[in-house]
């Protein structure tokens, strides 16, 4: 991997202060290495020396950018310039492209793409308890027992799947939902539902980017993903970021 800085005219940098932003800038790569090692993903800076290159060049007006081909990491001047912490946050997410490009395959870039992750056991306990101790005339009812996002999402996929089928609310009692045809796949882990509705905040228009700010955001929050608030959410974006990596 070659990071190649570029700033608007040969003046704007002195040899001598392009070398020494290029050890700042090694001594933070380095400390990003040792994140990534943590979680086992410090593959993401692996693959040949790290080799800095000056040029003369504009760049656009974002912080830096990952070319696949060749292996560049373009830096531009001013994060270039910036603190450490700055450059340390612009590296992790420029890295994350890198691991993206590099190590995650099609079909798990496909489920990243569409956020998807299969139902967690615990939720399906609940629903199931719900429908054999409690009397449903609605649907509604079931999906308004559950409070967190992640939870009543996945009851909405069980009733939808319920309503779809014709089968009414009031002979849910005794229902098992992991048999029903209607709702079996669902409820085993076989047919995933997307996140996509919780995390719009990680949705963004290229899964590429979506998944590198999200690469950030795990490695700078040690793991815990404590960007999203929501314990539920958080723990299912995790299983699909750790499905995703591994």
């Amino acid at each position: 991997m070659s990071l190649k800085v570029y700033y608007a005219d040969q003046g704007v940098l002195s040899d001598s202060e392009f070398q020494r932003l290029a050890g700042k800038a090694s001594s933070v790569l380095n400390r990003v290495i040792g994140k990534l090692g943590r979680f086992r993903l410090e593959r993401a800076a692996s693959g040949g020396q790290v080799k800095y290159y000056g040029t003369a060049a504009e760049g656009p007006a974002i912080p830096a950018t990952y070319f696949p081909t060749g292996d560049w990491l373009h830096l531009y001047l001013p994060v270039f310039r910036a603190n450490p912490g700055i450059l340390e946050s612009v590296l992790i997410h420029e890295l994350g492209h890198r691991y993206w490009f590099n190590y995650v395959p099609g079909f798990k870039r496909s489920l990243w793409n569409k956020k998807y992750t299969p139902a967690n056991r615990s939720t399906i306990d609940r629903i199931q308890h719900l429908l054999k101790t409690k009397k449903y005339n609605r649907y509604m009812d079931l999906v308004d027992d559950f409070d967190n996002p992640n939870e009543r999402l996945v009851a909405i996929h069980v009733a939808n799947a319920l309503i779809v089928n014709k089968y009414p609310a009031k002979l849910t009692g005794e229902l098992d939902i992991r048999e029903h045809p209607a709702t079996k796949d669902f409820c085993k882990g076989s047919r995933p539902y997307s996140l996509i509705p919780l995390i719009s905040a990680y949705a963004r228009e290229a899964d590429y980017e979506d998944y590198a700010e999200t690469f950030r955001a795990f490695v700078e929050s040690n793991g815990k993903l404590t960007q999203l608030r929501d314990a539920s959410v958080r723990e299912a974006l995790l299983d699909l970021f750790n499905r995703v990596c591994f």
